[in-house]
């Protein structure tokens, strides 16, 4: 078989991935048009049950729709429709579209950033999904050649790879570049509205909850950009400084048992205080991605201990849970990016333990993971307490 027709045989499966029907603009108006529609008649139909207040909530269901279906400009569409369908039903029914009321403003005003920001969200979270489905149906591809062409073919195979991983991470990197820009406008004026005293304590409460969107959506894009500074960079930057190690345990595992009421964290230090030089920002995110990974896979009737301790010159750091353990066949895949357990709890995009595992490298540390259904999981991580000699 020829290089050429291997390559032949792989590419149709990709492209009808890519080419489906929700890819056309027509559908991409109609949709919006459709579920703003929908969301107006049951409004009007059951005006005695839902009450005489706007429902905007209702609202952003249209808009998470046509985000997750038609992508961020249906999304948009939608929201403006719901904006427009708004005003000229409920708002001011029976008048049409007419002068606004300082209140209406600013409640349209809400919705419509809400319904923007919503929009790019859905849409980036699809465009995420998309592109791991992609990648997964590349790899299935690259797989079934190499098993029919063998060894003549694995060469040019893993150079092809490594031009598509390439640009992957190029592009996720200029994506996630790009979306700092209007998620900034967002927050900014978000803050600003809410520097209103003529805003309303509902109102209020409203642009509290689109402030929070926005800022979760923020920590998503730094994971990004660090998942593509660590992939084209060769690793992530770290600003050493003297600090105590058990500090930053404290700190990050109270902000974790105040998000997680649910489950028992457990800090168990031995020996005196641990001081060394680290990045503590650095140090305190990988600490809680490979904490907040034991909440999420692990048994919440089982208290989740973290033990840290001195070895020699190093400080070792060992996160246990009780739960089912990871499979044989993932475990060495833990800290690869965009892996998920098959039991995974979140929406995460799979980037917490990889950006857990190249802190630590920066680090000149090590991690490692063992995994049993007696023994539970263990994330045991070593770092040196002064950086070697050269390291930054």
């Amino acid at each position: 078989m020829h290089l050429s027709d291997v390559k032949q045989t792989a590419r149709p499966t990709y492209l009808t991935k890519s080419e489906g029907w929700n890819s056309s603009a027509t559908f991409k108006f109609v949709l919006p048009v459709l579920a703003v529609g929908a969301v107006v008649a049951l409004k009007l139909l059951l005006s005695s049950s839902l009450g005489r207040d706007v429902p905007f909530l209702l609202f952003l269901l249209p808009v998470i729709l046509a985000a997750w279906y038609g992508g961020a400009a249906s999304g948009l569409a939608a929201t403006i429709m719901g904006a427009l369908a708004a005003d000229y039903f409920f708002i001011a029914p029976g008048q049409g579209f007419g002068p606004l009321s300082g209140k209406a403003a600013l409640q349209l005003g809400g919705f419509v950033l809400q319904g923007a920001l919503v929009a790019y969200c859905v849409a980036g979270m699809q465009n995420a999904r998309k592109a791991a489905e992609s990648v997964a149906l590349q790899r299935e591809n690259r797989n079934q050649v190499v098993a029919e062409v063998g060894a003549l073919l694995a060469a040019s195979l893993r150079e092809q790879a490594q031009k598509e991983t390439k640009l992957r991470e190029e592009l996720v990197s200029i994506v996630s570049h790009d979306l700092r820009n209007p998620l900034s406008a967002i927050l900014v004026s978000g803050h600003h509205l809410l520097k209103s005293k003529t805003l309303e304590p509902a109102d209020r409460e409203k642009v509290n909850r689109m402030i929070s969107a926005a800022e979760r959506m923020s920590r998503l894009i730094l994971k990004l950009l660090d998942f593509s500074r660590a992939r084209l960079c060769g690793g992530l930057p770290v600003d050493l400084t003297e600090t105590s190690l058990n500090r930053i345990c404290e700190q990050v595992i109270d902000e974790l048992r105040v998000a997680n009421p649910g489950h028992a964290i457990r800090l168990e230090a031995s020996g005196p205080e641990l001081v060394g030089q680290w990045d503590v920002d650095r140090i305190a995110e990988m600490l809680s991605n490979v904490v907040g990974n034991a909440i999420q896979y692990g048994e919440p009737s089982f208290p989740i201990r973290v033990m840290v301790e001195r070895a020699d010159h190093s400080a070792i750091v060992t996160v246990h849970n009780q739960g089912r353990p990871i499979p044989p066949a993932l475990l060495p895949h833990v800290f690869d990016p965009f892996r998920r357990g098959i039991e995974s709890r979140s929406n995460s995009v799979g980037l917490g333990l990889y950006i857990a595992r190249q802190i630590v490298l920066a680090h000149g540390g090590r991690v490692e993971v063992t995994s049993s259904a007696g023994e539970g999981t263990r994330f045991i991580i070593r770092l040196p307490l002064a950086p070697a000699r050269g390291a930054a």
